[in-house]
């Protein structure tokens, strides 16, 4: 049945030609993927039409390797989890707004890092470039221990 396929949507971010090495993210109907022009975009998966859109203002790697999303529990809130050079930025998956008590408004300095984050027991774990283990709080961005 592949030859009755067709294309549903195209997305065209239309900001720098470079190339990104993340896979979308898709949950509840929406997808979620960085833009080579240091942008984090949702779309509505059935129609392609932009959901919202983050800038992120400075580096050049957001979401380089990948997002992760995390459904918080405690809050009531579906954080979107990425990386971009030395920061650490959690935003809300929903509306695109950074999460204000996580960190400094949505972001924490971490060692230099382009792999996407995980999450175990409500902890967000990097490696980083240094070469390092950082692990940080989900909920503050405080850092809990470094290797």
């Amino acid at each position: 049945n592949v030859d009755k396929l067709e294309v549903a949507w195209i997305y065209n971010s239309n900001d720098v030609k470079k190339s990104i090495q993340a896979n979308p993210v898709i949950k509840d109907g929406l997808v979620y993927f960085p833009t080579p022009g240091n942008f984090i975009v949702c779309l509505d998966a059935k129609t392609g039409n932009e959901v919202w859109k983050y800038k992120v203002e400075r580096g050049f790697h957001a979401a380089k390797r990948g997002l992760l999303l995390w459904e918080d529990e405690k809050n009531k809130i579906l954080r979107l989890i990425f990386t971009n050079d030395d920061q650490l930025i959690s935003l809300n998956a929903k509306t695109g707004e950074p999460i204000k008590k996580f960190g400094d408004n949505g972001i924490i300095k971490i060692g230099s890092s382009p792999t996407t984050p995980t999450v175990i027991d409500e902890q967000i774990i990097i490696g980083s470039i240094i070469p390092a283990v950082e692990v940080y709080d989900i909920y503050t961005g405080e850092l809990k221990w470094k290797y």
